[in-house]
């Protein structure tokens, strides 16, 4: 009896750590309080070359892709509802969260290597099939946008900067607008300084004929742009650059 009893004290024993330790390792990837339970199970985990995990939601299909790069201290959720017009309307989208954010991995790397997120990003849906592809970005995304896109041809289609500053954390969007050779869109509010002044910075200094610049009213910064009152205007905006290009 004492031996028997034993035996079973000692099986448990060895299958209960099994038991936790599976559940502890089975943390899902993506866990930003956003998105339903079936764009949750799409969850899609890339890298930048020497960098941390990046996690992002793939959504809709299609050959023409839209990476959606998000601000300073937020995550992707910031872009999920545009995500889901983009995906209805026909295109293949990745919003992704930059290192050091939501629930992508944590890095030493200054916020200057954002650029190499973006471009892992577009070379993600590249590797899946997209033919054209757009870079999106606001704020600290729309900088880290401008820098990636040189990275990204030829498939590279599009270029867009909702309030993206100029410069931000060693990353220098002027000096790469001089150079950018797809359609730019910079787009901020007119009362969001400095970013109104940095969006006409960078439009000028694209050397190219195709490329945009709108001031519409207001003091709304980043994917705030896109709702409220005046988000409409600004999300007509963005898809008719795209349908455009």
């Amino acid at each position: 009896m004492c031996r028997g009893l034993l035996f079973i004290v000692l099986a448990l024993a060895l299958a209960l750590p099994a038991t936790a330790a599976g559940s502890s390792s089975t943390k899902p990837a993506f866990h930003d309080n956003c998105g339903t339970r079936a764009e949750k199970a799409k969850a899609v985990v890339f890298r930048a070359p020497s960098g941390p995990r990046l996690v992002g939601l793939v959504l809709g299909n299609g050959k023409t892709g839209v990476v959606l790069a998000h601000e300073f201290r937020a995550n992707l959720c910031r872009w999920l509802p545009f995500a889901r017009v983009l995906a209805k309307s026909g295109y293949r989208v990745l919003a992704f969260d930059f290192h050091n954010h939501g629930s992508s991995g944590f890095s030493n790397a200054a916020s200057a290597a954002n650029d190499r997120d973006v471009v892992a990003a577009g070379r993600l849906l590249i590797a899946r099939g997209v033919r054209k592809l757009f870079v999106v970005g606001a704020s600290m995304g729309g900088t880290a946008s401008v820098v990636a896109a040189p990275k990204l041809a030829p498939q590279l289609s599009g270029v867009i900067s909702l309030s993206g500053p100029k410069q931000f954390d060693g990353a220098d969007a002027a000096s790469a607008a001089s150079s950018l050779a797809a359609p730019s869109l910079f787009l901020a509010a007119r009362d969001d300084a400095p970013f109104a002044d940095d969006a006409r910075t960078l439009f000028d200094a694209v050397p190219r004929f195709d490329k945009q610049l709108e001031i519409v009213d207001g003091t709304a910064h980043g994917t705030t742009l896109l709702v409220g009152p005046g988000g409409a205007p600004v999300r007509s905006l963005l898809l008719a650059f795209l349908a455009q290009h």
